[in-house]
């Protein structure tokens, strides 16, 4: 009886040792549930100083590129020359962060444009504020920087060239902005 105790005893010493010996010679692995960031809201400020508001969505592909929209209404059609606006983009960017730093970007907008009815002279009645579509391409140019916590400041510049209406309206359109928004 004393011999199959002290086997017992012996094996069970013998399995905590391998324990113990596994145990020190596992290595730690790290799991961590990275929080993936791929989508952005902004409001140009610039924009908003002109009693228009500018919001944009963008969406993350890949570390260098993103693509986005940008929704604009004036909320005083005597104060401002749109009325309102869609601009979809594309951007590439060249920044050592995740979709920052900067960049180039590629749109197209569709918007409503007040009518340019030439010289007015300031006798009389003005004429009606009456608005046009416009529709084009362009092009900007800018920078996007991110802080830690997902907030960030944009500045870009650029314009574009309007294909339709362009004997009542003007043949350019800006794309300028000075942009807060968070990164989510």
């Amino acid at each position: 009886m004393k011999s199959i105790k002290s086997q017992v005893k012996s094996q069970i010493a013998v399995f905590f040792l391998l324990l113990i010996s596994v145990g020190s010679f596992s290595q730690e692995v790290e799991i961590t549930k990275e929080k993936t960031v791929r989508n952005e809201i902004k409001l140009n400020l610039m924009y908003l100083l002109g009693s228009t508001i500018d919001i944009a969505y963008e969406h993350i592909l890949n570390e260098n590129s993103s693509l986005g929209i940008s929704l604009m209404h004036t909320l005083n059609e005597k104060n401002s020359m749109w009325k309102y606006g869609i601009t979809p983009y594309y951007r590439m960017f060249f920044g050592k962060k995740e979709a920052s730093g900067f960049f180039i970007e590629g749109n197209m907008a569709f918007y409503s444009e007040e009518i340019n009815y030439g010289t007015w002279i300031y006798f009389g009645t003005p004429p009606p504020v009456e608005f046009e579509t416009g529709f084009g391409a362009g092009f900007a140019i800018g920078g996007k920087f991110v802080n830690k916590n997902g907030f960030l400041v944009e500045l870009y510049l650029g314009a574009g060239r309007n294909f339709i209406n362009t004997d009542i309206i003007e043949e350019y359109y800006p794309r300028a902005g000075i942009s807060i928004g968070k990164r989510f």
